[in-house]
């Protein structure tokens, strides 16, 4: 009796392609959006931590090069600026240093090095507050310009910035004033 062998296909039938290619079009369907609020709350995260930086880094300066730094806030062009003043007079001299003349430091400064940060396109800063005054807030982006100054002992007046993109992702950042801490909260 002969026996007759099944030759061995390889291969796959058309069902297991429809098949697979329905699991893969089901994950990547939960997939890209949860990817795209990923990349839209990272990229928020971003310049939140551009701005907390900034701060940082005019405290930082102030207190390493004995002065006073400023931080503007540009409300028409959505753009924060670091400025080093030139350095204070100092006002207090042993006599062995001074010659008779009177030269000060001031005459010899020249004015500090800047920084800027453009907010990226979508991201508002709806409140810019100093100090104890009131929160400035505004929908329409109407704020007065304010200006944020680390002093050479790290102090400062203290702020709150309030920021939002288009997507909703909204953080306020606290700058204390007598310790110059920088907290990010996210709402």
């Amino acid at each position: 009796m002969k026996r007759y062998r099944r030759a061995q296909v390889q291969g796959f039938t058309l069902i297991e392609l429809v098949v697979i290619i329905v699991i893969i079009a089901t994950v990547a369907s939960i997939v890209v959006p949860s990817y795209s609020h990923f990349w839209e709350r990272t990229r928020f995260q971003g310049v939140v931590r551009d701005i907390t930086e900034l701060f940082a880094d005019a405290r930082e300066r102030a207190v390493n090069k004995d002065t006073t730094v400023s931080v503007h806030f540009d409300t028409q062009m959505q753009t924060f600026v670091l400025e080093t003043n030139p350095l204070q007079p100092q006002k207090e001299l042993p006599v062995a240093f001074t010659s008779g003349e009177d030269t000060t430091l001031q005459d010899k400064a020249t004015p500090g090095s800047k920084r800027g940060y453009q907010l990226r396109e979508g991201t508002v800063i709806t409140a810019f507050s100093l100090g104890n005054s009131g929160a400035v807030t505004s929908s329409a982006g109407n704020l007065t310009a304010e200006s944020l100054h680390f002093h050479s002992d790290g102090t400062n007046e203290g702020a709150r910035v309030s920021i939002i993109n288009e997507n909703g992702y909204a953080a306020t950042i606290k700058v204390f004033p007598t310790t110059g801490q920088i907290i990010t909260e996210e709402q």
